[in-house]
Parts: structure tokens; sequence; C-alpha cells
């Protein structure tokens, strides 16, 4: 079969570089993390005539673990615990009566499973490193006539949940660009996927590993000597912690994660950014109040 184009659209697994080295192409250049996060997650429906817990925001970071929640379909509500892919003393929770334990000190996430009737078993999910392929290396595309998109492109951390907008997003840059000359067409393609959605893939990479590396310290490796100092990292675990204090600031930070606009767009005003600012140095702690570390270890391994 012939095509004048081809869309690699075929997921974080795609194996098109494999089939293109096949053919005798150069593969994509991929960058990937070293490791990431892992994912327990357990299921809840609603009972009759009730609707599932919603909390104010969907993702909640603690000490040592970062707790998510997602809607879905029949009032059934899943809730995640994402911890470091590396660190082993919490793997336990891929076990029913582990998990129930420690989501127990967890405040919000234990109320929310409470609500429902938890479906059957632990849903472990690996290998939510940060990935990201480019068919287009040192100015010249690999295959001309050949481009990725969405998830196949680059892949985020599922616990902001943007894999559906950017993939969109994608598409329209597809769509604007396709009656371009077709050796142009991939650079152009390229350009624009880079200046539209590579700030996105760069900022949630730059969140992964900060946030991987303060769970390194807490597990005391000897590698992770401390937590990372870096003055845009500590801005956004402010945001983090003080969005639900303020309505404005909620709405710029949830217009910017549903990528809606820019950081830069959405806290262009000044007086919301001594707003941010002031807020945060109330604040008692880098994330919301939850388990230490300790507690979270000792909830997981009693009984």
């Amino acid at each position: 079969m012939f095509a004048d184009l081809v869309v690699d659209a075929a997921g974080r697994n795609s194996p098109v570089g494999r089939m293109l080295r096949e053919l005798g192409a150069p593969g994509p250049g991929e960058e990937r993390d070293k490791y990431g996060f892992l994912a327990y997650t357990r299921y809840f429906r609603a009972g009759p005539g009730t609707e599932p817990g919603v909390p104010p925001w969907p993702s909640t970071h603690y000490d040592s673990v970062s707790a998510g929640s997602c809607a879905g379909d029949a009032s059934i509500r899943s809730v995640s615990f994402f911890v470091s892919g590396r660190g082993r003393a919490l793997r336990e929770l891929r076990r029913e009566q582990t998990w129930g334990r420690g989501a127990t000190p967890v405040p919000r996430r234990a109320r929310l499973g409470r609500r429902g009737t938890a479906r059957p078993g632990v849903v472990a999910m690996s290998g939510l490193e940060g990935r990201h392929r480019c068919l287009v290396m040192d100015g010249r595309p690999v295959a001309t006539g050949m481009v990725s998109a969405g998830d196949a492109w680059a892949t985020t951390n599922p616990l902001f949940g943007v894999g559906s907008s950017p993939g969109l997003l994608h598409a329209a840059l597809l769509c604007s660009r396709f009656r371009d000359q077709e050796y142009r067409f991939a650079l152009r393609f390229s350009e624009a996927t880079e200046e539209v959605l590579g700030r996105v893939r760069r900022h949630l990479g730059v969140w992964g590993r900060h946030r991987l590396a303060e769970l390194e310290v807490l597990t005391r490796r000897p590698s992770a000597a401390s937590a990372p100092v870096d003055s845009d990292w500590h801005s956004r675990r402010t945001l983090d912690v003080v969005k639900l204090r303020d309505p404005d600031v909620l709405r710029a930070v949830a217009a910017t994660a549903a990528l809606l606009t820019t950081p830069a767009e959405a806290f262009g005003d000044s007086a919301l950014v001594e707003r941010v600012l002031a807020l945060g140095q109330l604040a008692e702690r880098p994330w919301v109040p939850g388990p230490s570390r300790s507690e979270l270890l000792a909830a997981v391994s009693a009984g």
C-alpha cells in the first residue's frame, strides 16, 4: 500500500521506529527519562441515586506520594496513587488490602473511596516515564511523508490528564500544515509542534523530574543528597499549594492545566502574582497536609 502521508498515531509504544529501521531508514531520535512513576489504581462505583465524591482538584501531592482521581462512565471514579518507579517500599500497594491501608491516612482520597463500592483488584501501571520521539534529525526528516502525533510524538505523566488535549491540538496542527510540500511539510510540522506543544512537554517533564527527585530524597538513596534547588520549581509547588485558596488563582491554574492559555498569559497580571506570593508565604508545608512518609509506610505495612 502506498500513501502520500503516513501519520503515526500508534501511542507511546509505537512500532514505527522499528519499522523504519527494518526498511533501512534511520529511526526517529528519542529522548527518554531514565525512570518514572508507578501508578496503583482502584475503581469505585457510586450507589444508586448518588454520585461519586468529586475532589476540588483532580490531583494532590503529599510528602511521599501523589494521588489522582478521574471520573468515568456509569458513576465510576478511579483513585490512583503515584509513587517513584525506583522505590520498592510502596509496591505492596498493588494488593487490595494494602491499598486500602495506604488510603486511610490520606484525608481526601480516603473519604472519596468510602463513598462508593470498590471494584475488585488494583490496577498497577508502570512505564510512565516521559518520552519524546523526533522524526526530524539535524534539520532533515528521517522519512519524508511521515509525521507522528499525540503519544507517538511525546508522552507525559498521566497524573496531569493532558494526553487528549495535546493530541487534539496536534491533529489541528496537522490539518493546518497539510497542504505544504512533502519535504518541507515534515520540517514545518516539526517546527509547529515544538512551538505549540514543545513547551507543554518540557514543562511537564521538568515537573516530573523534580518531583521524582524529591521522592528519592525521602527514600534516603545515597545518590539523592538533597532536594532540587530551582526557583521555577519552587513557584510551581507554591501554585499547587495555594490554588484552592483564591478563586482567581484557581481559574488561572485551571486554564493553564487545560492548555487553554500559557502560564505567561494566565499570570500576566502582577497583582495576581503578588497574591500567589503572599499566599505562599502563609503555607506551612511544601504540599498539602497529609501523611508523612513514615506514616504512610506504617499504614501500608500494618496488619
